[in-house]
């Protein structure tokens, strides 16, 4: 019987750039072979004679390789899209009349899986579709998956962030699948397997598994992906057929002649020239036809068919596109890329991350230290959706362009918000970052000088998706972005901005598309307007003070306050942050009272009164306990949502503006005070006691393998992170973005047992890091 499968091959990998530039992803040249040649080695080691190839991009590149490549005993059939089917839509049409389980892979990974096994394993199983899994380091560029008993599949999440990434298991895109299932799969449309097709057979009851193979994968989706994917052949990682070896030397040919040194592991192609003196390795890859001259070094590089590096050159972590010509005393730095037919000139130096576009030109004897396409200067936005750096070396102008520019072509950035903390160098980035906006298609709607707690407030009073607040201190701009609500941003929100700054991937549009900013600083009387509501009474009855480094959230509380009638005075002294989000206040009965109790005397009030409270996630968990008193519930919203699953949280946020912002807050404290006839110091009182520690460590591993490393009767697996019940208290883990750190927040009915709490966690994972 024939073996049959499908190869995902129609993808663009944009991702991939510059090394797509001219060719498919799978057509992308690894150790003189297309990638694709390789996962067609191993289909037919596996028995599979029957292989349909679904095509797209450059569709007529693959079908002349494949067509000339040998294969023998393989019946080849070519299946093109007209217009974008999607994964599970491409594959649907090129199955067409088969009638018995079948093969998906995708043609752009690497990888050595025992293919039989998976067979074996869905027909024996019974399963309507079987998913090949394999563990990461880092599952934030793959779908994870999470399964139960009897390997059933439970849930997806796509590229999720540390704190949602609920397995270091992924989703491979190698799938055993019943032909039934693709009835499922609407004709003529664009359908996903991921976000479409898994989530619909799975309600549907059909029997979804997932299969874990041993051996080695890559999803190769970018230039870094690529090389480390060469080193890992070179050290022995991958039963791929790469040339022969000795001593940690692979070629598929002689070795060139000459007096060179060779440091392994490395790779040479047919035909290569290398010049006297020079070094080559460890983890160089130097394919069919290149040359380098003499007295250079390349190391952990690639050098694609016939480039060519002259003398006294030294290509460090690079790769150097085919016929790029690389001219005498040239540094090539770290993760740098020299596009296809591109030319530097003499002793120039190109920096780190830096990538030449295809047929680009460097001067000789310059530096390159800005990218010249596609590659990164500012790549991800860090805690608290901010981008953070020194002025004028890790943030600026062109930073502050790039990030206009990225959240225009987002589907956020249709309207943008704009509001500084009215600095002299927020000002600047400010008007950089709404020129991008403005010149790549976007709306902006200047809010003017304020402060954060202020921008959530607009973007929410004005139905807008995306707001940005631009602020600096100590020689240091930050950026701090909010979405739809004033909210965090959705995970893939995130990631479209950050791919759009990667990729320059950005929106370009004509001069009737720039749009004049809208000068919307008159707002600001609602925001003012907005904090007086939050009480229904005269305050007359409690005298206050007001402590803040941030003279506008001072001078605006104190005027909302005594307009409101409050005495002047000390009864109450409110303490306020610089972003305006967080409040503390000190009475002489009880001292100082944190935010946290703040917050929970605030949602007690409005559960009295029959209402609901939406809270951040990571807000303490005796919140539950005392709305639940009165029947009332606390909705928590997540920081970085992958799905809607909190949008019913995020919508009622609108009314719990309180719960966020620390002058609505001040204010309906005043409020419950006079309203109640109660002291500050009795409403706390009759708040349970508990107290909140937060700190963050290092984390020396993959932040999704302490999920099964910390896994018991005592760990419970959220949506952000990891929370361990102790008996007296709990700790939530919760990873940081960089994966590097992580956030410990324990809750506790008093600060020492707290504390203990921290350090008991903090044990358990420095105990499992080796397992």
């Amino acid at each position: 019987m024939k073996m049959k499968a499908v190869i995902m091959a129609g993808g663009y990998g944009k991702r991939l750039m510059p090394l797509t530039a001219s060719a498919p992803k799978p057509m992308v040249n690894f150790f003189g072979r297309p990638i694709i040649h390789y996962i067609i080695e191993l289909l037919i080691k596996h028995g599979f004679d029957d292989i349909r190839l679904a095509l797209g991009y450059m569709a007529d590149k693959i079908a002349d390789y494949v067509n000339s490549a040998g294969f023998n005993g393989v019946n080849f059939s070519f299946f093109t899209e007209e217009t974008p089917l999607g994964t599970a839509g491409s594959v649907k049409r090129a199955a067409g009349d088969i009638n018995e389980p079948f093969l998906v892979i995708s043609g752009d990974c690497i990888c050595d899986f025992d293919l039989t096994k998976l067979s074996d394993f869905h027909i024996s199983h019974n399963a309507g579709l079987t998913i090949a899994c394999s563990r990461v380091q880092d599952p934030r560029e793959y779908g994870v998956v999470e399964f139960g008993e009897y390997d059933k599949v439970k849930a997806f999440t796509e590229k999720p962030s540390w704190a949602s990434a609920v397995s270091d298991y992924v989703n491979t895109g190698i799938y055993f699948i019943n032909p039934d299932i693709l009835n499922y799969i609407p004709e003529g449309k664009e359908y996903d397997f991921s976000k479409d097709l898994f989530p619909l057979v799975m309600s549907e009851g059909e029997s979804v598994l997932h299969c874990n193979l041993d051996g080695y994968w890559c999803d190769i989706g970018n230039p870094a992906a690529y090389r480390q994917c060469l080193n890992d052949c070179l050290d022995g990682k991958v039963r791929l057929d790469i040339g022969s070896a000795a001593g940690g030397v692979y070629s598929s040919g002689h070795l060139p002649n000459g007096d060179y040194s060779i440091i392994p592991p490395c790779y040479f192609g047919r035909d290569v020239c290398v010049g006297e003196g020079s070094v080559i390795g460890p983890y160089a890859v130097l394919l069919d036809g290149c040359r380098t001259g003499m007295n250079s070094k390349i190391r952990e590089s690639c050098l694609f068919p016939y480039s060519s590096l002259n003398d006294n050159c030294d290509a460090e972590g690079s790769i150097i596109c085919e016929n790029a010509r690389i001219k005498s005393g040239v540094k090539l730095r770290k993760n740098s890329i020299v596009g296809a037919s591109a030319e530097i000139g003499p002793d120039c130096i190109i920096g780190r991350n830096i990538v030449i576009e295809p047929e680009g030109f460097a001067d000789g004897g310059s530096e390159i230290s800005g990218d010249t396409r596609y590659g990164a200067t500012a790549s991800f936005l860090g805690e608290h959706n901010c981008f953070r750096g020194r002025m004028n070396t890790e943030f600026d102008g062109v930073n502050a362009s790039i990030i206009g520019q990225a959240v225009a072509s987002c589907a956020i950035g249709e309207k943008v918000g704009i509001l500084t903390d009215g600095t002299v160098p927020a000002n600047a980035a400010a008007d950089i970052i709404s020129g991008a906006v403005t010149l790549h298609g976007g709306c902006v709607w200047d809010f003017g000088e304020g402060f954060y707690s202020q921008t959530e407030f607009y973007v929410k009073f004005c139905n807008l998706k995306c707001g940005i607040f631009v602020s600096s201190s100590d020689s240091h701009i930050s950026v701090n972005l909010c979405g739809e609500n004033g909210l965090p941003l959705s995970n893939s929100d995130v990631r479209e901005i950050e791919n759009k700054m990667k990729y320059r991937q950005f929106r370009l549009c004509g001069a009737e598309d720039c749009k004049k900013p809208s000068d919307m600083s008159g707002v600001s009387m609602m925001y003012f307007r907005e904090i007086i509501r939050q009480t229904d009474t005269e305050l007359s009855e409690v005298s206050c003070s007001v402590k803040c480094k941030n003279d506008k959230i001072r001078q605006l509380l104190e005027d909302c306050l005594y307009r409101l009638g409050a005495g002047r005075g000390d009864g109450i002294t409110f303490k306020i942050n610089s972003y305006g989000n967080l409040l503390s206040a000190f009475s002489r009965e009880c001292g100082w009272i944190s935010h946290d109790r703040l917050s929970a005397i605030v949602l007690k009030y409005e559960a009295q009164n029959g209402r609901d409270v939406s809270v951040a996630f990571n807000s303490p968990f005796v919140f539950d306990s005392i709305a639940g008193e009165f029947n009332r519930s606390v909705l928590r919203f997540y920081n970085s949502p992958c799905d809607s699953s909190d949008a019913s949280a995020r919508e009622m946020s609108r009314a719990n503006a309180f719960m966020r912002d620390a002058l609505f807050m001040a204010v309906r404290l005043m409020n419950i005070i006079c309203v109640t006839g109660k002291s500050l110091a009795r409403l706390s009182a009759e708040i349970p006691d508990f107290y909140v520690s937060r700190r963050k460590i290092p984390l020396s591993v993959s932040p999704s393998s302490l999920r099964e490393r910390l896994g018991g009767e005592n760990a419970e697996i959220t949506r952000e992170g990891i929370r361990l019940n102790f008996d007296n208290g709990s700790v939530l883990l919760t990873p940081s973005v960089s994966g590097r750190s992580i956030h410990l927040i324990s809750e506790a009915q008093n600060y020492e047992i707290s504390k203990e709490l921290s350090f008991r966690a903090q044990k358990m994972i420095e105990n499992n890091k080796d397992r």
